[in-house]
């Protein structure tokens, strides 16, 4: 185990809408995700990950090399170990066509042959232990005993009645991590193993949920629109904004769901239904009433902004707004509108906001609903369980 105290961390996170804060520092928490103030990095060897630990004033404290459990990887995306064939790792010793078979944890009879470039986690006979690159006899060695000394140092805790997540004791602090998918935390293997009769798939949640009748206090901040019946009315003066959604890095993927009712729909002027332009910087993703049709706006890093247009046969509007798999589009309706989308969305520093645009009229009309979104699961369909998001950088 090796730490580092003293680094300074006073850069800005940039923030990513899975309720996680990126460090921009140095050293080897450089670009960490920090999750409930705990930060994370891959290491250079696939199964192990950096562990960094922050004080209360941001600075770093230190850093710690964990290893992960015997076969899986550091996942960087799940921030979590995950089964070996669910991540790509670009330091696999495997990838070196001269090595066969390797070991670096597990018990006596526990390794890693190579397939194709690809490690795959590999167990001896009954009475044989790996050694030296081959599976020997040796019978004292037990394949069914977790590694020496496991359990002894384990700093993870089961949950009761919930499976698919354990505590995390470090540093005097306890933290809930998930268990892979396909896998439930074992107390005797002091890790996630794979789960004969649990499914621990993870559950994708909105990054904004505000329907104006449960919406919880600090969602939004309200300038002047009347919220009356479960709806929010806009006067063209009156805005909301999502603060918690300025400096968001969306990358390739965003679903916004908005039902709205323009007051007076009119073809020559364009009104902002939603936006991400509240600091005098044109939107990077807007959502526009343009008389009976819905325009709709895409800004990446490498291309201008790009247009769609649905139109509209109803007083109210169901409009969906989605990049996805390289695609652009604006439905309204049956009425639907699609291009390419090349690149990552541009991050505007501006906050989400209702009603108020730059270079955009302010919005006249009502709107019931708003939701944001990465999921790639309908928030609309019955079989989908929507919850409501916490707030970014927190549980």
């Amino acid at each position: 185990m090796f730490i580092v105290l003293g680094q300074s961390t006073s850069a800005t996170p940039s923030v990513t809408p899975d309720n996680t804060i990126y460090n921009s520092g140095s050293g080897a928490c450089m670009g960490c995700a920090i999750r409930n103030g705990v930060g994370y990095n891959p290491h250079l060897e696939c199964d192990k990950f950096i562990q960094c630990n922050f004080m209360t004033n941001g600075n770093l404290a230190g850093f710690e090399i964990k290893q992960c459990g015997f076969g899986t990887f550091w996942d960087q995306t799940l921030l979590t170990c995950n089964f070996i064939g669910r991540v790509q790792c670009p330091n696999d010793p495997c990838i070196n066509d001269a090595v066969h078979s390797y070991k670096t944890s597990g018990n006596c009879a526990e390794h890693y042959m190579c397939a194709d470039g690809v490690s795959q986690a590999k167990l001896c006979s009954p009475g044989f232990a790996y050694k030296n690159g081959q599976c020997v006899t040796d019978v004292d060695c037990n394949k069914d005993a977790p590694p020496k000394n496991c359990c002894l140092s384990c700093k993870f805790a089961a949950i009761r009645n919930d499976p698919c997540f354990f505590n995390w004791r470090t540093n005097g602090r306890t933290y809930r991590m998930p268990c892979p998918p396909g896998t439930a935390y074992d107390i005797d293997a002091c890790s996630c193993i794979t789960a004969t009769h649990t499914s621990c798939a993870a559950v994708c949640k909105p990054i904004v949920h505000i329907d104006f009748e449960t919406a919880e206090s600090g969602e939004y901040d309200n300038y002047g629109a009347l919220i009356q019946n479960g709806q929010a009315y806009f006067n063209g003066n009156s805005s909301i904004k999502i603060l918690r959604l300025s400096n968001v890095d969306f990358r390739s993927r965003i679903s916004i769901y908005v039902k709205y009712r323009p007051e007076f729909p009119d073809a020559t002027t364009k009104q902002a239904v939603v936006s991400n332009s509240d600091c005098d910087k044109p939107s990077t993703i807007a959502i526009i009433a343009n008389g009976q049709s819905t325009e709709f706006l895409a800004k990446s890093v490498s291309r201008s902004a790009q247009t769609l247009n649905a139109n509209s046969s109803t007083v109210w509007r169901d409009v969906v707004y989605e990049i996805k798999s390289g695609t652009f589009s604006g439905q309204d309706g049956l009425q639907r509108d699609v291009t390419p989308f090349a690149g990552l969305i541009e991050v505007s520093h501006c906050a989400f906001q209702l009603g108020h645009g730059q270079r955009l009229n302010g919005f006249r009309g009502w709107i019931e609903h708003v939701i944001i979104t990465r999921c790639d699961d309908d928030p609309f369909n019955p079989t989908t369980t929507t919850s409501k998001p916490g707030a970014i950088g927190g549980v």
